[in-house]
């Protein structure tokens, strides 16, 4: 596949950013923010890292960074930056985290790319040119049951979400299919995208949480929408990303919770 800039970009800074905040793994300062969540040092000077780098490449794109918000004069580009997702994960030395970049225009995700530092895996998208790991072209599964699928949550900081993914979980474990909750919502996309999973669910997601991963598993095959099956925009709040094939029955699993 012939790379756009912006794709060499967003990969080269992917994996400088993720060496950086190997640098600080296991010795991060833990800070609290308003929302419950944490942040490092490692996340902040990421963060710094990937928009410096950005801008110096495209200086008329906006940037929008979780823990330092939106920069630019509001272009029709906009970059999508989680800076370490899965922070919790990081903090334990849970070695399941990346960096997550991707460019979107008008709220559309033009270029993904989700580096997962630890196992040295990068895994890349452009719209209309198919979804990679490490150059290898990757595709979701074929699997068409729930009971023979591998599935993937995040039920997020809000009670009343995490009461009703529980009972989404319950219900699955019912009809004997295998469910996991890993804490890094890029990864956990990517990995339904490659086949390691059947689907990903998170009810309240964040631009900077799937911009790049739901780029990657539409790119690979995959169906993506919202709780209400409505198409997914990364403004959209709720989202359901799948092989396709299982998507219906987790919808419908899904209506009759929410």
């Amino acid at each position: 596949m012939k790379e756009s800039r912006e794709l060499t970009i967003a990969k080269k800074t992917a994996r400088a950013a993720g060496k950086l905040v190997m640098r600080y793994y296991g010795k991060a300062k833990v800070e609290v923010k308003r929302d419950g969540s944490f942040v490092t040092a490692a996340d902040k000077a990421s963060e710094k890292f990937i928009k410096k780098e950005i801008t110096k490449a495209f200086p008329d794109h906006s940037i929008l960074g979780e823990e330092t918000g939106i920069t630019g004069d509001g272009s029709d580009y906009l970059w999508c930056v989680d800076p370490v997702d899965g922070t919790t994960n990081f903090k334990v030395q849970n070695p399941f985290f990346n960096v997550s970049i991707a460019l979107t225009k008008n709220g559309k995700p033009l270029v993904g790319v989700v580096y997962f530092p630890v196992m040295d895996e990068i895994f890349y998208a452009e719209k209309g040119k198919g979804a990679f790991l490490n150059g290898k072209k990757i595709h979701v599964t074929s699997t068409n049951k729930i009971q023979d699928s591998f599935l993937l949550y995040c039920p997020g900081r809000n009670m009343l979400h995490n009461a009703k993914m529980l009972r989404f979980e319950m219900k699955v474990r019912d009809m004997n299919g295998h469910i996991r909750h890993f804490g890094a919502a890029a990864l956990e996309l990517c990995f339904t995208a490659c086949g390691r999973g059947e689907a990903f669910l998170m009810p309240n997601v964040k631009p900077w949480d799937v911009a790049a991963g739901t780029l990657i598993i539409t790119e690979a095959g995959g169906k993506v929408t919202t709780y209400q099956g409505k198409i997914f925009d990364i403004n959209s709040g709720s989202l359901i990303a799948s092989n396709g094939k299982v998507h219906s029955n987790i919808l419908s699993i899904i209506k009759k919770i929410y």
